[in-house]
């Protein structure tokens, strides 16, 4: 076969599916919306449930169909618990996620699931957090932390030349185990405000995990003051 020719066939072979591909999606997206409101229940939701209605209601905003998608958000908001999970009678962490994706959206009240979000975490990792208080001076350290939600705990800390004598004279502070017992496996989320203000202004203040023989420095703060924020959960299928 001429050379010319064979091009001519390849070039041809490349170029039609590019030219198909510009029109096919937008028409496969109107007949992805035509099928999709075929199956709107008559109250507004998709198949009687909250994760099906929540992806729908965010399918039909992005493709302009806003009337049938508002039908959907007030479906969506008879399934809301008081304290603001999905669906109401048995909450899963999945679907009350994407149920506020679909009403924020429509810019429906949803103050009451980052809060239900953030209860609902289980511990992730208990191996080993770590709290380094890096300092040549000697004296205590005030750590104020939020556990179990709302008990606000006040605790002080003696450091000497950067060691810990009430967790065995080591350079790191155990969270899980020192500070309190199985605080951070009671705790998956967990703010520790640090005032080492006793210490010299040189103090450098870190937040280190550990895995096996893995090291990693998760937060340095060359500073006598510091938000040590531990971020040690993962969601369930349920509430914890």
């Amino acid at each position: 076969m001429n050379k010319k020719i064979l091009l001519m066939f390849v070039l041809i072979f490349l170029i039609v599916p590019f030219v198909f591909a510009e029109t096919k999606p937008a028409d496969s997206a109107e007949k992805g919306l035509k099928w999709l409101l075929k199956k709107q229940g008559t109250d507004g939701g998709f198949n009687g449930n909250v994760f099906d209605t929540s992806l729908s209601v965010l399918a039909m905003s992005s493709l302009g169909s806003r009337t049938e998608a508002e039908k959907a958000i007030d479906w969506l908001k008879t399934q809301q618990s008081s304290q603001g999970c999905f669906p109401k009678n048995n909450c899963r962490t999945k679907d009350t996620s994407l149920a506020a994706l679909a009403l924020k959206k429509f810019e429906q009240d949803t103050s009451k699931i980052p809060d239900w979000l953030g209860k609902a975490q289980s511990p992730a990792l208990t191996d080993s957090w770590w709290l380094q208080i890096s300092s040549s001076a000697n004296g205590q350290c005030r750590l104020e932390y939020t556990k179990n939600n709302d008990q606000r705990a006040n605790i002080s800390v003696q450091v000497n030349n950067s060691r810990f004598p009430s967790c065995g004279g080591n350079n790191w502070l155990d969270l899980n185990a020192c500070l309190e017992p199985n605080l951070i496996a009671n705790n998956p989320s967990l703010n520790i405000n640090v005032d080492c203000r006793a210490l010299s202004p040189s103090t450098i203040i870190s937040l280190i995990y550990t895995t096996s023989n893995n090291y990693y420095l998760v937060q340095d703060e060359h500073s006598p003051q510091a938000s040590i924020i531990v971020k040690n959960g993962c969601f369930g299928i349920a509430y914890r």
